[in-house]
């Protein structure tokens, strides 16, 4: 008998850093080079069919795809708000020392946390099929943020992933993690220690490059 789950993911982000992309590679494991701007906040129903510790699945995400400009800040809130789930994006792509996205992506990780820290937060750096080379300062940036975080909040879920939505890499990661993460929360039964490996999630993504996670 399949035990029946539904879960609200939300995405958060400045404006072109492929939240939308993302969202599109997740639900119809497709990519699109022009992808209008969110106005406001688009919604979009995928169900996933897994097994788990023999136990068989059906979960169902509502996901939320928020705008990212600046004059609808004031309304991802009540987007977020009792979300199981959120994914924050940037544009990994981007020079650092100027990464707008990135600052934006932080700001929104603080401001959830201090607000409700035990849903799960995914801080994802997009568009890695741009980047040529590893950037070391970017790690040194992302280290830090880990370290500022465990400082402050004890108990957080919060993970750190490189994808892109465009040849997919990581995508699959992303949602094995998130998915196992959930039911994990959600049944007792379930373990902290169980393995990623014990999860087969029957939706396929075309991995392009090797899978790379921080």
């Amino acid at each position: 008998m399949k035990q029946q789950n539904y879960l609200k993911c939300v995405f958060l982000g400045d404006i072109s850093v492929g939240k939308s992309s993302l969202l599109t590679r997740i639900i119809e494991n497709k990519f699109h080079d022009k992808c209008e701007s969110t106005i406001g906040a688009a919604f979009r129903v995928k169900q996933f069919e897994f097994k788990h510790n023999n136990h068989f699945y059906e979960i169902k995400i509502h996901f939320w795809d928020t705008a990212g400009q600046e004059r609808y800040n004031s309304l991802v809130p009540m987007y977020y708000k009792n979300s199981d789930i959120i994914m924050i994006l940037y544009d990994i792509s981007q020079d650092h020392n100027h990464n707008h996205s990135f600052v934006k992506a932080r700001t929104w990780l603080y401001k959830i946390l201090k607000n409700d820290p035990s849903c799960i937060i995914n801080f994802i750096g997009n568009k890695y099929d741009l980047i040529e080379k590893e950037n070391i300062i970017h790690e040194q940036y992302i280290n830090n943020l880990k370290n500022d975080i465990k400082k402050i909040y004890k108990d957080t879920n919060v993970s750190f992933y490189h994808c892109s939505a465009k040849n997919s890499m990581n995508i699959q990661k992303i949602m094995d993690d998130t998915i196992l993460m959930s039911i994990q929360k959600k049944n007792s039964k379930c373990t902290i220690n169980d393995s990623i490996n014990q999860l087969s999630i029957h939706s396929n993504f075309d991995n392009t490059k090797k899978n790379y996670c921080c």
